[in-house]
């Protein structure tokens, strides 16, 4: 699973659960993809967003966080 995280300079940085990167030329990504976004590579070679996936791991997030926030 590819997380993306950022674009700059032309390309995306994906990231992996092992926080490992993954640079990609941003004429990859399908034009709706945005950051935040759990991507997967199509058979046209296009990092298209995963909306479900991508549901799952805002939520597992906030999760985190309120638990955070319950501990301060």
């Amino acid at each position: 699973m590819w997380i993306l995280d950022r674009m700059e300079d032309g390309k995306a940085v994906l990231l992996d659960e092992e926080n490992n990167s993954l640079l990609v030329p941003i004429d990859q990504l399908c034009q709706n993809c945005k950051e935040g976004d759990v991507v997967e590579k199509n058979l046209e070679n296009i990092w298209t967003p995963n909306p479900e996936q991508t549901a799952k791991e805002r939520q597992k997030s906030e999760n985190l966080l309120k638990l955070l926030y319950k501990k301060i």
